[in-house]
């Protein structure tokens, strides 16, 4: 490992990953998916870790910011982790990372939801990701990213865009998310994952909506022929530093590329402007709409 961090590439030209779209690293033959940078290391040369666009994190066990060189981390994928009370420190030695670092104990935990039977084809979650019970907004979330943000949600800070969109759409053909990019399957695992177009199309078919207020939260209550029901809470989303449509509106992410635009993916979208509190809202402000990739909307998982 330290090795690779000294090696000296004067211009990213020279970098065997610069002409290549795959940058996966290997050492010893064998790929490299979390790079531990180690505690003695003090400086990182240029470009060492150019377009390794395979790693999946790089983690910082030096307690002090080591000295980098030009592009040492130019377009990688993932996040760079440092110890919490390091923090600001690499902010500050390292102002152009700072939309990618993040501490190794950030709050992600996830509690494993209830499966309510709808009577439909999959089941549903009883709360969003990363919340605790059905009223709470849980995380947020960047479509294909499987990790929430304390950094404005934009397209500088997306991890799959580059000057452009560099996964998913007319660059590979790709139009639904990979599992290691489906954020309720890396958190849940099992047979849990993100829904699909299809799977709330049938939710807004075949159940009834009503706005209702639990525990003071605001949400939309989905009752099943089953007498079964789930409560989706009026989280909104969350654009660069603000938080659009709270209290307002649901917009949960399907794991479906927008078709018609490859900066957009699909989202239910339920929105309560004009709607009184118990209101039937059967068809009225439910639809299948869109959004844009790097903005954070909540997800509600689905099983099997």
């Amino acid at each position: 490992m330290g090795t690779w961090l000294h090696i000296s590439y004067e211009e990213f030209s020279s970098h065997p990953f610069s002409s290549s779209k795959e940058g996966h690293l290997y050492i010893s033959g064998k790929e490299v998916k979390r790079f531990i940078v180690p505690e003695d290391i003090s400086s990182i040369s240029p470009y060492a870790f150019f377009c390794c666009t395979g790693l999946e994190a790089i983690e910082m066990e030096p307690t002090v910011p080591p000295s980098i060189g030009s592009g040492t981390f130019s377009n990688i994928n993932c996040y760079i982790y440092v110890w919490e009370e390091c923090y600001d420190a690499y902010v500050r030695e390292w102002p152009l990372c700072k939309y990618v670092l993040r501490v190794y104990d950030q709050s992600t935990q996830v509690s494993e939801p209830d499966a309510i039977d709808l009577g439909l084809s999959v089941k549903w979650a009883s709360c969003n990701l990363g919340a605790f019970s059905p009223e709470e907004y849980g995380h947020y979330f960047a479509w294909g990213e499987t990790c929430p943000k304390d950094i404005p949600y934009s397209y500088e800070t997306y991890k799959w865009y580059s000057s452009s969109i560099i996964k998913y759409g007319s660059i590979d053909n790709k139009m639904t998310l990979d599992p290691e990019d489906d954020a309720a399957h890396v958190y849940l695992g099992g047979n849990w994952r993100m829904p699909t177009i299809d799977e709330y199309q049938e939710l807004i078919n075949n159940c009834s909506w009503y706005i209702e207020s639990k525990k003071g939260v605001e949400g939309v209550r989905i009752k099943s022929k089953n007498g079964n029901n789930i409560f989706l809470p009026f989280a909104g989303y969350k654009e660069g530093d603000n938080t659009i449509d709270c209290k307002v509106g649901a917009y949960p992410w399907t794991s479906s590329l927008d078709g018609n635009s490859t900066s957009k993916a699909k989202i239910l979208y339920a929105n309560s402007s004009g709607v009184e509190l118990g209101a039937y809202q059967r068809w009225y402000g439910i639809e299948i709409g869109s959004n844009q990739r790097w903005y954070g909307l909540p997800i509600r998982p689905v099983t099997e």
